[in-house]
């Protein structure tokens, strides 16, 4: 047990493992492997329990809280006995991977648009962490062995947020609605204003303020900060802001071109329909008349032989055929088949949304859906796209209100 405490903590007789070393990658992507694995499982299993995913984030906010104050547990008993309070100031949770022991129970315990910033806020910012953060950590596994607790503390940290991120993309709970980016914006500019802060008081380089510390944010320090702090520091603000605003536009594109794809897959899929409508009802106005004929030619087979009766017979065509009710008959079903496309011009599509909080795109007067989506943004644009390829138009109902149900002015 004590060579295990000297080998684990004390790290005695042992070197940091260089960046990028076998020993660094292996522990890194275990890890990573593991909690991706756990949050598409717990994803898809409570991808319809609301109550389900929300107590996921909180238990993953309590988790990285523990695992942090563990961390200024074994450093105050390592380095700070002396002088504890510095080493907690020192190792304080404002570093960029410690953002989500906040945001996390905020995303279960807050509700209304407060939650939904937090929840688009962790979701991109669980991405960087989990990736970038545990292979580019240069300060941290270089100076330490890729099996001891400090490096196991951060790799737990940098994959919990990557759970979290990962969670919440699977289960649909983040919005990522355009009105919501500057207060997500917002929360990140917030804690790195209280990170600036703190180095101001006591340098401890929280979130880079002060140098890279081995990551590549040494690059903007050292060429194109030309000697100056605070020009380092707006670079700072810039790359992290630049960052989240690079996955909204990553995401708005893909969006866009998965609603194109689907918008045109239920077109083609609405005009098959029609074209096997229109196919039926001429296979039924080729096949009556056949069936007519068939009836005629019957009774005149069986009675050749009686003259009279086949004279009788051969006028009873000649008068059905003057007859003007099967003349007008086809007229009849032609200004149906005519009729029809002037009721795809003025096709409406509604937009409304369910009990369960999905947005769904209908025709007027459907009982079905012809698609759901998570959010009224989406389901407007697919609307928007079928109702110019069949030159119809769209109505969106409100979701709020007195007016609940009824159709939006436009």
């Amino acid at each position: 047990m004590k060579q295990f405490y000297e080998w684990f903590f004390l790290e005695t007789g042992r070197t940091g493992d260089p960046l990028f070393s076998w020993p660094h990658l292996v522990s890194v992507t275990v890890g990573l492997v593991i909690m991706l694995g756990l949050a598409i499982l717990l994803g898809i299993k409570l991808r319809n329990s609301k109550k389900g995913q929300f107590v996921t984030l909180l238990v993953a906010g309590i988790f990285i809280f523990l695992v942090e104050v563990a961390k200024l547990f074994f450093l105050v008993w390592e380095y700070g006995m002396d002088h504890p309070w510095q080493t907690i100031f020192g190792n304080f949770p404002l570093y960029l991977c410690d953002l989500p022991i906040y945001i996390l129970p905020l995303c279960a315990i807050t509700k209304g648009r407060f939650r939904n910033w937090c929840l688009d806020f962790m979701a991109i910012w669980g991405i960087l962490m989990g990736l970038f953060g545990n292979y580019f950590a240069g300060g941290v596994y270089p100076a330490h062995a890729a099996v001891s607790y400090l490096s196991f503390i951060n790799i737990l940290n940098h994959c919990t947020s990557l759970f979290g991120a990962t969670f919440i993309w699977i289960t649909g709970l983040n919005k990522m609605e355009k009105r919501d980016i500057p207060f997500t914006i917002t929360i990140l500019l917030i804690f790195m204003s209280a990170a600036l802060a703190a180095d101001w008081l006591d340098n401890h380089n929280f979130m880079f303020f002060q140098h890279g510390d081995g990551t590549p944010y040494d690059f903007f320090k050292n060429y194109l900060s030309f000697g100056k702090i605070w020009v380092y520091d707006l670079w700072i603000y810039v790359l992290q802001s630049g960052y989240m605003m690079l996955v909204y536009l990553v995401y708005y594109g893909i969006m866009k071109g998965i609603n194109k794809s689907k918008a045109k897959k239920a077109l083609v899929d609405e005009e098959q329909t029609e074209v096997e409508e229109t196919q039926d009802e001429t296979t039924t106005k080729e096949e009556t008349p056949i069936e007519e004929q068939k009836v005629e030619e019957k009774p005149i087979e069986s009675q050749n032989e009686e003259q009279p009766k086949v004279e009788e017979k051969k006028e009873e065509p000649k008068v059905k055929k003057a007859t003007p009710k099967k003349q007008e008959a086809p007229a009849v079903k032609k200004a149906d088949t005519t009729a029809a496309p002037k009721k795809n011009t003025t096709r409406m599509y509604h937009v409304v949304k369910r009990s369960d909080g999905k947005w769904e795109v209908k025709y007027a007067g459907g009982k079905k859906a012809i698609k759901l989506f998570r959010t009224q943004k989406e389901a407007i644009e697919y609307s928007k796209v079928m109702a110019e390829n069949q030159g119809g138009a769209m109505l969106v109902h409100n979701s709020k209100g007195a007016n609940k149900g009824r159709i939006k002015k436009s």
